[in-house]
């Protein structure tokens, strides 16, 4: 009998280690796991522009700001300070995001030339929410350079710089106020380009 009470009693601490190590393994793979991120995209919400001469127009090349290289949404704070969203992120680099977004508003795949009307350079300057007391606002500044196809000589070079307010706080709403930020800068692109005198 006194064989038996030891044998349950070992079994029994036996049974309370086990539950212990799951219930650590448990909390444990919680902290690993942590909350769970977002991943955003810019929105294609321009259609293709009509124009009797449509040109075509394609992005070369683009650079980022240092600040802007990582993944997560930048938010500036101040004049000074900068954070970034633990849990908000872009899909892919913002290089890609707004080298696709160009491209595939000025579709000059469909376009029969062997070489775009003009290459783009594009500098992000900024790419950012500005934190205010009410709503976020979305700031993009960017810096194109029009580059001739054939020689690739800088013809001309503007500065684009918008600010539009979020029409909420949600970071959805401010993503897509992004996309239209720089969709109102496509236009604006597109007829800068038109203006540009051929060499």
């Amino acid at each position: 009998m006194f064989l038996s009470l030891s044998y349950k009693k070992f079994n029994w601490q036996i049974n309370l280690y086990l539950l212990g190590y799951i219930c650590i393994a448990v909390i444990f793979n919680g902290c690993i796991s942590g909350p769970s991120l977002h991943y955003y995209t810019l929105e294609n919400t321009i259609k293709p522009l009509e124009d009797a001469t449509p040109l075509c127009l394609q992005v070369s090349s683009i650079r980022l700001a240092e600040s802007l290289k990582r993944k997560e949404i930048m938010v500036r704070k101040n004049s000074v300070q900068v954070d970034y969203y633990s849990v908000h992120l872009w899909a892919s680099s913002l290089e890609e995001l707004i080298t696709n977004k160009v491209n595939q508003t000025f579709l000059c795949y469909q376009s029969e030339k062997k070489l775009p009307d003009y290459y783009l350079h594009i500098d992000v300057l900024n790419f950012e929410e500005v934190e205010t007391s009410t709503f976020p606002v979305a700031y993009v500044k960017l810096v194109v350079q029009f580059l001739n196809p054939n020689s690739m000589e800088v013809l001309a070079q503007k500065i684009y710089s918008i600010e539009k307010e979020s029409p909420n706080k949600g970071v959805p709403e401010l993503v897509k106020t992004f996309s239209l930020c720089v969709d109102e800068m496509i236009n604006k692109i597109y007829a800068d380009a038109k203006n540009i005198k051929k060499p």
